[in-house]
């Protein structure tokens, strides 16, 4: 990790698949955001940081990897990280659709700008 955690507040939309992040709480629009494919397309949602990356601060680590990039995310606390496993878990676990692909591209599209 190359560049420091920056704080970002969350919003997984398991219907679309999207995990969308915001500068501040209450922010109209997100900043950026996710998608989370199914295991089957070559996603995955782990416990911890990856290995090499230490910190005695961050001690509830999600890895998101995606089939073109790894996404490393900080919880508050081990509560909130079993939280967000378990429901980042379950979009992973869930086949996707024919619609689920065409939302992907679209959104791998418009991410690259």
């Amino acid at each position: 990790q190359k560049e420091p955690f920056k704080k970002r507040w969350f919003n997984l939309d398991a219907e679309e698949r999207k995990l969308l992040y915001y500068k501040k709480p209450l922010d109209p629009y997100e900043q950026g955001g996710v998608f989370i494919g199914s295991s089957e397309a070559g996603y995955q949602v782990q416990e911890g940081l990856p290995n090499g990356m230490k910190g005695n601060k961050w001690d509830a680590g999600i890895t998101i990897r995606t089939p073109q990039r790894e996404f490393i995310f900080i919880c508050e606390n081990v509560k909130e990280q079993t939280e967000w496993l378990q429901a980042l878990q379950e979009v992973v676990a869930r086949p996707m659709s024919a619609y689920d692909a065409t939302e992907e591209a679209g959104f791998r599209k418009s991410s690259l700008h």
